[in-house]
């Protein structure tokens, strides 16, 4: 009797940990990924994913081979539901292929994006009088 109960119990809690589990627990997914950019130096790029998962997802941010910290002019801001890369006063060497890794126990995600860096996009200041725009004119 003792064995019946013990296989008994056995199965029940097998039964209501599985159905906990499998009811509660989603692989890691970019439910949609941020776009690739172009910017001029100096402007600040925002690259933002929504994500999924259960446990809560870890989020790596990456450009080519190397992996983005949260320091200087990267900022990163990850929550339950989203991540944000955000990188200001853009130059040159910024530009390039940047991932976004999403991961948990149950599965992974990336998304690519390219960052394109153009040149200043800065307007000229016109003069304010008539001489000092035929004097900014000719030179």
């Amino acid at each position: 009797m003792l064995v019946l109960f013990r296989w008994f119990h056995f199965i029940l809690t097998t039964y209501f940990v599985y159905t906990n589990i499998s009811q509660n627990v989603a692989p890691a997914k970019i439910e949609k990924a941020a776009n690739s950019q172009t910017a001029h130096i100096g402007d600040t790029v925002a690259f933002k994913c929504d994500i999924s998962g259960n446990p809560i997802p870890s989020v790596t941010w990456g450009k080519g081979k190397r992996l983005l910290k949260d320091e200087g002019r990267v900022l990163i801001e990850t929550a339950e539901d989203f991540s944000e890369l955000e990188i200001e006063n853009v130059v040159k060497s910024d530009e390039g292929e940047y991932t976004c890794l999403v991961k948990n126990d149950f599965g992974e995600d990336t998304c690519y994006l390219t960052l394109t860096i153009r040149g200043k996009n800065r307007i000229p200041e016109l003069p304010s009088s008539p001489a000092s725009l035929r004097y900014w004119l000719s030179s």
